[in-house]
């Protein structure tokens, strides 16, 4: 996964996500089918260098949230 300067974020195919438009963080995961490059809709927190570590997306209208590993 990458996090673009334009608010974006680029994620492999098979990388992991959670649906958040119905169950909250842990509760309905998915996997992408494609590579993909999705705008970031919130920062829920941020690593010490300032860079996102959790953060919410638009998936085709879902709500989504991913975690950047370190």
């Amino acid at each position: 996964m990458t996090v673009n300067q334009d608010n974006t974020v680029t994620v492999s195919k098979g990388y992991g996500y959670w649906d958040l438009s119905s169950y909250p963080w842990g509760g309905d995961f998915h996997r992408f089918p494609e590579d993909i490059t999705l705008p970031i809709t919130r920062v829920i927190d941020r690593y010490k260098d300032g860079s996102p570590r959790r953060f919410e997306a638009d998936y085709n209208g879902k709500k989504v949230g991913l975690q950047c590993s370190t």
